[in-house]
């Protein structure tokens, strides 16, 4: 039998009049604060980062493959189609989806608004599973291999400021790279789409790569870009860097993390303040415990002086005090797991905690349940712990048998 256990877990609860019994409730109580608000923490700016990279991915793919002589503008300067590009991607393992693109500025106008956006121009290999997902009204553009598409895709929003809808006629005003008159084209509203990333939504619609080809003199061999996707993104650099190795030298391959970095600067700074979070939530919990252990010790003085005289040890004893400071560390996880577990399952049901939209791109906080880190923070609080423990629990060694039998 374990002595130190069956002693630990007898004192565990102490007498319901006893100073040491609040002081045990009260750590009880900080300990499971702590771990739910690191578990809530946790799962929530997993939410955040899986669904914006998500999003961010879902429109842009994950490698980018353009001409060096790109910049920040909108007028692009041509790639040309290859089937020897297309076959030396296809040949890499892991990528899952290669799509041309050109992006060109524009104005569109109606009868009350005028919005400047930029038509994003794809063809019948973009892989609308993403954008499909988001669109809240009519469908996606009806674009085929066999005729030229005039159908385009905005945003909810934009068609609030322009004040159209789904069916409604547009007229889309292109500039000319040698700085013509501006080029008219009719579009029809096929959908609209929401995906909360505003600086996508108000900015960006999709329509059929033909007519931009058209509008730049461009025959169909020639592109903006092309996006890529990968099966596994744990993989975006090693996939960056070989898809880099098997394009043309004038060509570059460039990360969505690369090309998007304001985001991804975003997130990096939630991840920070959720270790913050995480590290001041440890030391409430560290502190609390140090406070509880003491106090214990200091209560259980008359019993640490029988012990001894009855012949126990100082590592016994120091053993019943962390078995007993365990017990209270168990409850307090199983408590604060539960509550925060259960806060984020009924967030991710309800949605009662809302954002602004405009700042966070949700309109609820996202939960995600990551359960490696939220097992890991369980884990390295139990260790932590009982490390730090080890110290005040050397106080025991200063008592004198006699003096603590005779203590009161």
């Amino acid at each position: 039998m374990n002595t130190s256990w069956h002693i630990a877990k007898h004192i565990s609860g102490g007498s319901k009049e006893s100073f040491s019994r609040f002081i045990v409730t009260i750590a009880i109580a900080a300990n499971a604060l702590s771990i739910a608000i690191m578990v809530i923490a946790i799962c929530m700016v997993s939410g955040f980062t899986k669904e914006i990279r998500e999003k961010v991915f879902g429109f842009w793919g994950h490698v980018q493959i353009r001409h060096f002589q790109n910049n920040d503008s909108y007028e692009e300067k041509p790639i040309i189609q290859s089937a020897k590009l297309y076959s030396d991607l296809s040949a890499i393992p892991g990528i899952s989806n290669v799509a041309p693109y050109i992006n060109k500025a524009c104005i569109v106008r109606t009868k009350t608004a005028m919005e400047g956006i930029v038509v994003k121009g794809v063809d019948h290999q973009y892989d609308w599973h993403f954008l499909g997902s988001y669109i809240k009204e009519g469908r996606v553009p009806g674009i085929t291999r066999d005729s030229v598409s005039r159908d385009i895709l905005i945003s909810v929003n934009t068609a609030r400021r322009l004040e159209v809808g789904v069916e409604d006629a547009l007229i889309v005003y292109f500039l000319p790279k040698d700085g013509g008159r501006p080029m008219g084209r009719r579009f029809g509203i096929s959908g609209l789409y929401h995906t909360g990333l505003e600086e996508y939504d108000l900015r960006y619609a999709l329509a059929d790569m033909r007519v931009l080809q058209e509008l730049n003199n461009w025959d169909t061999s020639m592109v903006g870009g092309y996006e890529v996707k990968i099966k596994n993104i744990r993989q975006l650099n090693q996939m960056t860097e070989e898809i880099y190795q098997n394009i043309d030298p004038e060509l570059n391959a460039e990360s969505i993390r690369e090309a998007q970095p304001n985001i991804f600067d975003w997130l990096d700074l939630q991840v920070r303040t959720e270790i913050f979070a995480l590290i001041l939530m440890l030391l409430v919990a560290l502190l609390n415990m140090t406070t509880a252990l003491l106090i214990l010790i200091l209560d259980r003085t008359r019993m640490i002086g029988i012990l001894k005289a009855l012949g126990a040890g100082n590592n016994l004893i120091r053993s019943i005090f962390l078995y007993n400071a365990l017990i209270i560390l168990g409850i307090g996880l199983t408590i604060g797991n539960a509550l925060g577990l259960g806060i984020c399952w009924l967030q991710q049901q309800t949605g009662f905690i809302k954002l602004d939209e405009s700042s966070y791109y949700f309109s609820e906080a996202p939960v995600y349940f990551d359960w490696l880190p939220v097992l890991g923070i369980n884990l390295l609080t139990i260790v932590i712990t009982l490390l730090v423990l080890i110290l005040p629990s050397m106080l025991i060694s200063k008592v004198s048998p006699l003096k603590a039998i005779r203590y009161d």
